[in-house]
């Protein structure tokens, strides 16, 4: 793609800035990145925590996540100081780092715990929010929404190969080491957001509150997005076996932290794979086909997980999910960025995952509950989320062909896709 204007920057400006950015929140969030493991031990060993107690953390942790739409809505509509991007990052990134240095030395009681982990959320939200506009806003000015869609993934699944095996050292050493290990990366974040500054895609004008208004109705009857948004709804939410994975690895298998985190760096490995693939990919077919392939590649790599026996069995079970969950998303990541409303970048990605969020973290209490209440086996949630990943299929078909039209590139039809979705 040629640059932009002046005011939009270009491509390569998104990509120096989207890419590396979405690498350090990946590495950075409590629930995901090189700080999960550790918490899942100090927890567990620690403060003694049952799979329930666990799941119930995270969950009440993750709140924050379900009001992404209104850091969307301050990101998109009120800038600070002349920024709607770059002043909520810098605030966002900085407080990150402050407050992992306080889950590596503060008090670590459970409700202390929870309450850092809570408010850690808090600016991961702001940040991610903001990030999201950007994606969006890149995505629809040169016709990128594959390729930065895809620079975003690959970014998220090289964090998760560094998480394994970091995350595994650091499990086996007291907690103040994943404090100052995070709270450097988040600084490396800040300084990241202070080189590559840019405030693109609009003005800086403070909305009104008739337009805020105005801009609300046009994403309530966007029907484009909302498909987007309950597809994506559906494939995170299935009685979900995160946390009793956990412990199926670490009470049936016995497998230790560093093998743990060797497998995770053996799935994010082939996860990288699959999803660069998908720059080249998304101009070579439709998005509609891609998206069946997605769900149907989705039950299947569920379906692997009823045969992890031993060691050798989870290194090739998480080695050909990953290679097939690096694609799973990618289409699904392509749709939700072409479904947005003009002028809502943020806020409508907000929007999009909230719902998502909502259902990892129902999914995981769902699978948990099921695992240690009603006894149901490891295997047993596998099968179940094979089948309700298949009913999936069922929702394809209402994706309006105004979003799925439209190929990687083609800038006439993103225009054209601009003025359709919000009508739609």
């Amino acid at each position: 793609m040629q640059s932009g204007t002046s005011n939009s920057g270009n491509l390569h400006r998104y990509l120096f800035l989207i890419g590396p950015g979405f690498l350090f929140l990946t590495l950075l969030r409590p629930e995901k990145g090189i700080g999960l493991l550790p918490l899942q031990f100090f927890l567990q060993q620690q403060l003694h925590f049952s799979p329930l107690d666990m799941a119930r953390f995270f969950a009440i942790g993750a709140i924050a996540w379900y009001l992404k739409p209104l850091a969307g809505i301050l990101s998109d509509h009120f800038p600070v100081f002349g920024s709607r991007r770059h002043i909520y990052l810098m605030a966002g990134s900085s407080s990150v780092t402050l407050l992992w240095l306080l889950i590596g030395f503060g008090p670590h009681t459970r409700y202390a715990l929870l309450v850092v982990v809570t408010v850690l959320t808090v600016m991961f939200v702001v940040c991610q929010a903001t990030m999201s506009g950007l994606v969006v806003e890149g995505g629809r000015q040169f016709a990128a929404t594959g390729r930065l869609s895809s620079a975003r993934r690959v970014a998220e699944y090289v964090a998760a190969l560094l998480v394994g095996p970091i995350a595994g050292w650091l499990a086996v050493r007291p907690l103040k080491y994943t404090g100052i290990a995070c709270a450097a990366l988040a600084l490396v974040l800040t300084l990241l957001i202070v080189r590559f500054r840019t405030d693109l895609g609009s003005d800086s004008r403070t909305s009104t509150w008739p337009e805020l208004r105005a801009s609300l109705r046009v994403m309530a009857v966007s029907k484009p997005m909302w498909t987007a948004a309950t597809l994506f709804f559906l494939l995170s939410f299935s009685p979900g076996f995160q946390t009793p994975l956990f412990y199926y690895k670490t009470n049936t298998l016995l497998f230790s932290a560093q093998f743990i985190g060797e497998l995770a760096l053996v799935g994010a490995a082939f996860s990288i794979v699959a999803s660069g693939s998908y720059a080249w990919l998304c101009s070579k077919a439709s998005l509609r086909t891609l998206i069946t392939l997605a769900v149907i590649l989705d039950a299947a790599a569920q379906g692997l997980y009823v045969l992890y026996n031993s060691p050798a069995s989870a290194l090739a079970i998480e080695a050909v999910a990953g290679l097939m969950r690096g694609f799973v998303w990618m289409p699904i990541l392509d749709l939700l960025v072409r479904a947005v409303p003009k002028g809502n970048e943020a806020v409508g990605a907000g929007l999009e995952w909230t719902p998502a969020n909502i259902a990892v973290a129902v999914s995981d209490l769902a699978g948990s509950w099921l695992y240690q209440q009603y006894g149901m086996t490891f295997k047993s949630l596998a099968w179940l989320n094979v089948g309700t990943t298949l009913l999936i299929l069922l929702i394809v078909p209402l994706i309006p062909a105004s979003v799925t039209a439209v190929r990687e590139g083609k800038l006439a039809d993103v225009k054209r896709l601009s003025s359709q979705s919000s009508s739609d």
